[in-house]
């Protein structure tokens, strides 16, 4: 053994902790540690000299120490570690042929959420061992919690005359952290509460420490007679890159309809309120960013006390109304109305006022204005020119559509034109943004916040859109730019829109049937139909944002599924990794997700022919809340494998929308995704 790693001593320290020496009986590299304990109920910590930078070579160890029933909460405030040393040789010379078990970094950080039973450390063994070092040090981290009352910092300066680090401990009480609510859950691996209070907090499992993945835990609040629910997340932590397999999802508890799945894009603190009951559920996938789950209050409230959700809202005929909005939300989605003179009237009569608001008969809405007119409809035709004053004047006129919380906004443009400068021969028209022009600006709910879709001007008609949650809306904007523009009743400027609320996410073929507890999901089986058509939500207009949409495919036994794409427009880049937020279509042979196969987006299409290797195949799209895309159009077959009768598969396309064939007679080699020939075969054969 070297000498420098058998040695075994202890130095003195002046740090906020009392420093001792403890027994070492394992391998470290450089030298061995010098060991500090902090022990109080909080405080900061840093390393030697700070704010100067440890001279190397120097290792120390940090005990934290709390009562037991306790946590420790460390936070880095200031952390200089740099980045590996990436040659084997450098590595070899100072580690020796340890150098492969032990480490991947020459300056280090090590956290222990505790050690080995003999107090050994520095083994990548140690219970949740990690380590730390480079520009992102952290990956967006910077909080770490100890899963019982000791918690272990390992600070290694190896090479580098530049590794300080300054932070902060705060010492939790594990009680403290315990739900105000009653477990139902059925057997000791089951996540179930129910609340039974009036007020409390609740946690996410193993709180203050990590929440478990691969995971679900369920919170489920009653409806109070003559009581509002009031409901604040004042914590949610989960990987800001994927809203689908880790998420908060806010339920409708009888019946159970999905109203929205919270991540970490949400603005905190969020707030619910509602007359209804909710059901919660809490979900982790199988990620590899350790997160610290979510923390809410609640609260219910006497009706009285809460007028603005109960005073003068809108309530529909048809079935019981639902809050479909709050009143922060609302106020803002309106801001100040702009009075205009139109020439004619709306749906309901005459409107003399902007902006107009068109409700969902399943809706109920706070009044911030009882002026502003208001349409309970569940579908319906609206025309600009009947809520709009002379074209030759500036006005902007908002239409805001607001469904149940469980409903969709679908708009689809019947006839549009706007005025533009070339329409009077000026060509100023090339050089302007369409924000520049006369233009609708379309809006959607995404999270607590409304996100622009996109700018329509020209004459050319929009895609339909369609809403991820229950609001939309369309700003209606003309700007006259000097006296030159000239309009007459003859030009026929304005649009004319075909609204509907919908339920669900709109048609797919009549052999699909829907997946029990997915709202987008849809099961194909061969038993019904062994070929046909299926499409992305809102196709062929824009799919809608925040979208978890999976399509299954059954066959007998026997056969495969094969599926090509005879349009694919979704958006993305590179990979479609997880980290560039794109939107992607992924196959899986698995009922769970397959991390074999590639995802497909953007310029990534899919090859000609993907089929399965049995007779079950899922396919999964999700989209995010940034892009906007048409979506797909895809045909699938259920083919015997035993079968060389396969005249009917359908090649893929060779460009958007443009499907190839081959005539009858000419032999055509089937390829599939996995790299497998599945057979040969005659087109048009018998």
């Amino acid at each position: 053994m070297l000498p420098w790693m058998a040695a075994h001593f202890f130095s003195s320290v002046l740090l906020s902790g009392l420093i001792i020496q403890l027994p070492r009986h394992v391998i470290t590299r450089v030298t061995d540690c010098k060991r500090a304990v902090f022990d109080q109920n909080g405080g900061n910590f840093h390393t030697v000299g700070f704010p100067r930078a440890l001279t190397p070579p120097q290792c120390f160890l940090y005990h934290f120490v709390a009562p037991v029933g306790h946590h420790i909460e460390v936070e880095f405030v200031t952390v200089e570690v740099p980045s590996a040393i990436g040659s084997e040789w450098v590595l070899k010379r100072l580690y020796g042929g340890f150098y492969r078990n032990c480490c991947s970094c020459v300056d280090f950080v090590h956290i222990y959420d505790e050690l080995k039973p003999n107090g050994s450390a520095g083994d990548v063994e140690d219970y949740n061992y990690r380590e730390f070092c480079g520009k992102n040090i952290f990956e967006g981290e910077p909080a770490f919690v100890s899963s019982k009352n000791h918690l272990f910092i390992e600070i290694n300066a190896g090479m580098s005359k530049s590794v300080r680090i300054k932070g902060v401990y705060r010492v939790l009480k594990a009680t403290d952290y315990a739900p105000d609510a009653v477990s139902t859950a059925p057997s000791p691996t089951s996540c179930e509460y129910r609340v039974n209070g009036l007020t409390g907090e609740l946690f996410s499992p193993r709180a203050p420490y990590y929440a478990p993945t691969n995971m679900t835990c369920s919170y489920a609040f009653p409806a109070l007679r003559d009581h509002v629910l009031k409901i604040n997340l004042t914590g949610l932590d989960v990987p800001k890159t994927d809203c689908h397999d880790s998420y908060l999802g806010v339920w409708r508890l009888k019946p159970r309809i999905l109203i929205e799945n919270l991540c970490s894009g949400i603005d905190l603190p969020y707030l619910i309120s509602t007359h209804e009951g909710l059901w919660l559920e809490f979900r982790t996938g199988l990620i590899e960013r350790r997160i610290r789950g979510f923390r809410l209050h609640y609260e219910y409230i006497a009706s009285g006390n809460n007028a603005s959700l109960a005073s003068s809202s809108h309530v529909g005929s048809g079935t019981a109304s639902q809050v479909a909005v709050d009143l922060p939300l609302w106020a803002a989605i309106l801001g100040s109305p702009t009075t205009t003179n139109p020439t004619g009237g709306g749906p309901g009569g005459t409107s003399n006022r902007c902006p107009v608001r068109v409700v969902s008969t399943r809706a109920q809405l706070p009044s911030l204005d009882d002026a502003i007119p208001l349409w309970a409809n569940n579908s319906g035709v609206l025309s600009s020119e009947h809520f709009v004053p002379s074209e030759n004047t500036n006005f902007k006129c908002q239409f805001v559509f607001v469904g149940a919380p469980d409903e969709h906004v679908q708009i689809v443009f019947r006839k549009f034109r706007l005025f533009t400068w070339k329409d009077k021969g000026i060509n100023s028209t090339n050089e302007m943004r369409c924000e520049e022009m006369d233009h609708v600006a379309a809006h959607v709910l995404v999270g607590s916040r409304m996100s622009k879709i996109d700018d329509f001007c020209g004459s050319e008609i929009p895609p339909p859109l369609m809403s991820a949650k229950n609001i939309l809306t369309l700003d209606y904007v003309v700007k006259t730019v000097g006296s030159a523009r000239e309009v007459t009743a003859d030009d026929e400027y304005g649009f004319v829109i075909e609204y509907r609320f919908l339920s669900d996410w709109g048609q797919q073929p009549a052999e699909a049937r829907q997946v029990p507890a997915k709202p987008c999901g849809f099961r194909f089986n061969s038993s019904i139909q062994t070929k046909g058509h299926f499409w992305s939500a809102n196709h062929p207009g824009y799919y809608p944002r925040n979208l978890d949409c999976e399509f299954v495919f059954y066959g007998n036994d026997g056969q495969i599924v094969v599926i090509h794409f005879e349009y694919f427009d979704v958006e993305g880049f590179g990979q479609c990794e997880q980290a560039t937020h794109s939107d992607f279509v992924l196959f899986s042979n698995y009922m769970t997700t397959d991390r074999t196969n590639r995802r497909y987006c953007g310029a990534q299409r899919p090859p000609g022919a993907i089929a399965s290797e049995s007779n079950y195949f899922r396919m999964l799209f999700r989209t995010n809340d940034i892009f906007d895309g048409t979506g797909f159009y895809g045909h699938y077959q259920f083919i015997d494998q035993q079968s060389n009768k396969m005249a009917n598969v359908k090649l893929a396309t060779s460009s958007r929308g443009v499907l190839q064939t081959a005539p009858p007679g000419v032999t055509v080699l089937l390829s599939m995704a996995m790299g497998v020939i599945l057979s040969r075969q005659t087109l048009g054969s018998p």
